[in-house]
């Protein structure tokens, strides 16, 4: 959504938890145009010409666009879906691994890490 990174570690329970709330996030904006769609033909009309610029926001949050997250920690390129991915979510997901695998993602991460030696004490 930035050109920030933002990183939660987190263990399975809350990471699920996050995961469905932050999926949620787009169902409930359309649900709550909606409702204010329903309220006056003013707001109808404002949110009908708003339309383009709403949709291409709420695209950035589908998950389909994206595909799926990369699951960290793993010695190799794994990305992680939704259970009820579509085809186009699949797609992405094959996409994205294909695009880290070119671009080096696990080497990259790798030699990282190395330059911080407190990371590689146990």
């Amino acid at each position: 959504l930035t050109k920030n990174v933002d990183i939660i570690v987190c263990d399975g329970f809350v990471g699920n938890i996050l995961l469905k709330f932050g999926e949620s996030v787009p169902k409930l904006l359309k649900h709550l145009l909606k409702q204010t769609a329903k309220k006056s033909l003013f707001d109808k009309l404002k949110i009908g010409l708003s339309q383009g610029s709403l949709r291409k926001s709420l695209k950035s949050l589908d998950y389909q666009e994206h595909g799926g997250v990369p699951l960290l920690g793993v010695n190799g390129i794994s990305i992680i879906g939704h259970g009820s991915s579509t085809p186009k979510a699949i797609k992405n997901m094959v996409l994205r691994a294909n695009e880290m695998h070119k671009k080096n993602l696990v080497q990259k991460i790798e030699s990282s890490i190395k330059q911080y030696s407190f990371l590689n004490e146990r």
